[in-house]
């Protein structure tokens, strides 16, 4: 198996192509980096699948095929960060201790790109995360999760990160 590559499960079909179609025109429209390679594809559930995974899960899958969402890993060192209800910068303790030369630049560019990014796009916060790796580059993820439809006020999200932006100027 090839560790640079890995994959995303759905019951539904709507589930992943939303998702992939989602990621793919925020990208040609916005410029992100997000980790979705490949359409997705469906596939046969193995049984040697289904008996090795938790009762949970598999009632799950009540479907005996699949979809599977192929994608790009994450680069050694990555980080999630999440704008949470009561926090007001993201904990960015690893990046300080780890990152490499060139990170603080790239990861304030990065921040301001993504604060334009939250703006065009306010569903966004509907479960808005995102990675950092060690160079300062910002990922988008789980954007499958900003493709539903509602009322979104990004204005949280945008202090978060804009605090940050602050903290990265300061302490890296």
């Amino acid at each position: 198996s090839d560790p640079a590559k890995g994959y995303l499960v759905f019951v539904r079909k709507d589930q992943a192509w939303s998702g992939y179609n989602f990621s793919k025109r925020m990208e040609a429209e916005h410029g992100i980096t997000q980790f979705y390679s490949d359409p997705p594809f469906q596939t046969k559930v193995p049984e040697s699948f289904r008996d090795g995974i938790s009762e949970v899960v598999r009632k799950r899958l009540w479907s005996t095929n699949l979809w599977v969402q192929p994608s790009r890993t994450a680069p050694e060192g990555a980080q999630v960060f999440k704008c949470f209800r009561n926090s007001k910068v993201l904990t960015l303790e690893y990046l300080r201790k780890h990152a490499h030369e060139g990170c603080k630049e790239r990861l304030l560019e990065g921040l301001a790109n993504t604060i334009t990014f939250v703006k065009s796009v306010p569903t966004l916060i509907n479960d808005f995360q995102f990675m950092v790796d060690l160079d300062g580059n910002i990922y988008q993820i789980d954007l499958d999760r900003a493709n539903r439809p509602g009322f979104a006020d990004p204005t949280r999200v945008i202090t978060c990160l804009e605090h940050t932006i602050n903290s990265v100027k300061k302490s890296m």
